[in-house]
């Protein structure tokens, strides 16, 4: 929650209209969490300190949710039109490099997935985490199984005016089946 302090200094006000002053400012420092940016993302609270008024922020959770599509449909070139060149990704306790990313985007095997718990913050003026819980059921192309319930996090950049992917990693979380981690 917002935390707010009135410092009414000065002129003295009688302390019935300071405390009327106070909870006016008060009041409007309130955050309602605003419907989510993006039909496919079900409805959830951002982090404290984004109220997804930010339009950088909502560009940002609709190229995260996008990039999922990207996986499920095997689209490399979408993908690699929106993945930095320096990208970093840890699906499964590995890095792995953007060039890896796109080699498993094409073989990869999306069966569905669910999005839930989505929060975000700025970190900078011109980059976004998101993060989000998410339930998958997905293969690599050896076969090997994805976990099925993890929490992603995801830093995207704002460079030369475009919106990239830079980081990217999943905790598998306690709740699912245990598979083979991808």
């Amino acid at each position: 929650m917002a935390s707010f302090e009135c410092g009414i200094k000065r002129p003295r006000l009688p302390s019935m209209v300071a405390v009327a002053l106070c909870g006016v400012a008060l009041a409007s420092s309130a955050r309602t969490p605003p419907p989510h940016p993006a039909a496919s993302i079900p409805s959830a609270p951002y982090a404290a300190i984004d109220d997804g008024s930010d339009a950088d922020v909502q560009t940002v959770v609709k190229l995260e949710m996008a990039s999922l599509e990207w996986e499920r449909l095997n689209d490399v070139d979408e993908m690699a039109a929106h993945i930095a060149e320096d990208w970093i990704g840890v699906p499964d306790g590995r890095v792995m490099t953007r060039v890896q990313l796109l080699e498993d985007v094409k073989t990869m095997t999306v069966g569905s997935y669910k999005v839930a718990d989505v929060m975000t913050r700025r970190l900078a003026q011109d980059v976004v985490l998101v993060t989000y819980r998410m339930e998958q059921d997905g293969h690599q192309a050896d076969g090997s199984k994805w976990e099925p319930l993890v929490r992603a996090t995801a830093i995207w950049a704002k460079r030369q005016g475009k919106w990239v992917g830079v980081f990217y990693q999943e905790t598998v979380l306690p709740g699912g089946d245990s598979h083979e981690q991808r």
